[in-house]
């Protein structure tokens, strides 16, 4: 993918600049809640240096346009061990929550999707308590699946109708 712009939205690869902006988000107890243990500052590098830098990362920056602050990351990536299947996840710093950030990249990602012919299908989790993720994965239209390490799993199939154009859609 080279970058997806929304009306609000810059989903673009990360750089080491971004390192600073991704600690405080990752290192909110807040934010990790249903993730994982907050990051401290070694592990957001290893992290960052081990998905995001990568030549074929699995998670993007999500930069505000109006502010050029990093917002958060994005995890879209084909899912391991299921061909034609992506992941699409979403982690956003406190400050950018309840503004539909999430809904807006995902729902122009899911278009995007759509005019990739490899992809067939969207995986996305959730742990079972997080009630605002599981809100927006309905409004995604996806279908429950079932549940596995302790996160439910839902699912969108190719050939949904999603109408947020991207400026540059995904690459083969």
């Amino acid at each position: 993918m080279t970058q997806l712009t929304t009306a609000r939205l810059i989903l673009r690869r990360f750089r080491e600049a971004d390192f600073p902006a991704a600690q405080e988000y990752l290192g909110a107890p807040e934010v990790m809640r249903w993730i994982e243990p907050p990051f401290p500052p070694e592990k957001t590098k290893a992290f960052l240096e081990k998905y995001a830098l990568a030549a074929d990362p699995l998670v993007y920056a999500l930069v505000e346009k109006e502010s050029s602050r990093l917002a958060g990351h994005v995890i879209f990536h084909a899912y391991p061990g299921l061909p034609g299947c992506w992941e699409l996840g979403w982690v956003l710093g406190r400050a950018f929550w309840g503004r539909g950030y999430a809904f807006e990249v995902s729902h122009a990602l899911l278009a995007a999707a759509q005019d990739c012919h490899r992809i067939s299908r969207v995986i996305l989790e959730a742990h079972p308590e997080n009630r605002a993720s599981l809100r927006l994965i309905r409004r995604l239209g996806a279908v429950p699946e079932g549940e596995e390490d302790g996160l439910l799993r839902f699912s969108i199939s190719c050939g949904f109708a999603h109408e947020i154009s991207c400026k540059k859609p995904l690459s083969d």
